[in-house]
């Protein structure tokens, strides 16, 4: 019995002697494993972001992809000339024109957290800005059809577009595979579905519009896509376009308000009555400058 005693004394003794060390370890491990676990979550929250801005980052550029397929596609008849696609969609506050740049910002903060992410993606919303601005949205926006505008626009949307789904599958499968399963599933496009859903929601809406506001005419859908397809009704849409092209939306949309039967050229006369009417001439003379 007193050899039992003096074991367990002993041992009571090696437990406090050896008892620092372990709480020092113990503190240590359990510090250093919250706050991996804090850099963890940190690191999770800020790969979400940056997914997030890669997503609406895709979401522009195939916007622009179905422009340019709605664009030069012949086959295509809508009562909107197609020369000003791209004035409705980049005025219609539909795409985020700062995306690229909160892109390169989200980019920035997994400097801190994952080195490697930051070191593959560094310049991305840079590099896709500029190729957006000096190779896609010139010949998009070009009135031209031509074959090169065609080419070049197809080249640099499909160039950028894959590149940016490859880092939308490999960013998502660094958080989880939940995520990933789900991001890769928002990439799924049918442009041929999709375009001509389009179409005809553009079709239907405009003929439903040219009836409200002609209550007198008993044009029917077939006939109105008729009348759409002739060369002196595109004509005509052309060179009412043309007058509101550089026309804010905003303000186009008050005037139309005020008189809903107003024509195109009332409308371009308008607006520069107003602009006219808000610009203020300075007479030099008038200027007075301090004295000493």
């Amino acid at each position: 019995m007193a050899e039992s005693n003096e074991i367990l004394d002993a041992i009571k003794m090696f437990v406090i002697i050896l008892s620092p060390f372990l709480a020092s370890y113990l503190t240590y491990h359990f510090t250093i494993k919250g706050k991996q676990r804090d850099t963890d979550f940190i690191k999770r929250n800020e790969l979400n972001n940056v997914l997030s801005h890669l997503l609406v980052v895709w979401n522009y550029l195939t916007r622009l992809d179905d422009l340019s397929k709605l664009k030069f596609d012949n086959s295509i008849i809508l009562p909107i000339p197609k020369d000003y696609f791209s004035f409705i969609l980049l005025k219609s506050g539909t795409l985020n024109d700062n995306s690229f740049q909160e892109l390169e910002e989200s980019i920035k903060t997994l400097k801190k957290y994952d080195p490697i992410s930051f070191y593959e993606l560094e310049g991305l919303g840079r590099r896709l800005e500029f190729i957006k601005t000096s190779f896609i949205l010139p010949f998009i926006k070009s009135k031209s059809n031509s074959e090169l505008n065609k080419t070049i626009s197809d080249k640099y949307l499909k160039l950028t577009i894959d590149d940016i789904e490859e880092f939308i599958d490999s960013i998502s499968g660094r958080i989880d595979n939940e995520t990933q399963t789900k991001a890769v599933g928002k990439l799924k496009r049918q442009f041929e579905k999709d375009s001509e859903k389009l179409k005809n929601e553009i079709l239907q809406e405009y003929y439903e519009l040219t009836l409200q506001m002609n209550r007198d005419n008993s044009l029917t859908y077939d006939q109105f896509l008729n009348e759409i397809e002739k060369p002196e009704y595109q004509t005509l849409m052309k060179q009412q376009f043309e007058m509101i092209n550089h026309i804010d939306i905003e303000k186009l949309m008050e005037i139309v308000a005020e008189d809903p039967n107003i024509s195109f050229e009332q409308v371009a006369m308008e607006v520069l009555m107003q602009e006219k009417n808000n610009t203020v001439l300075i007479n030099p003379s008038s200027i007075q400058f301090p004295t000493a």
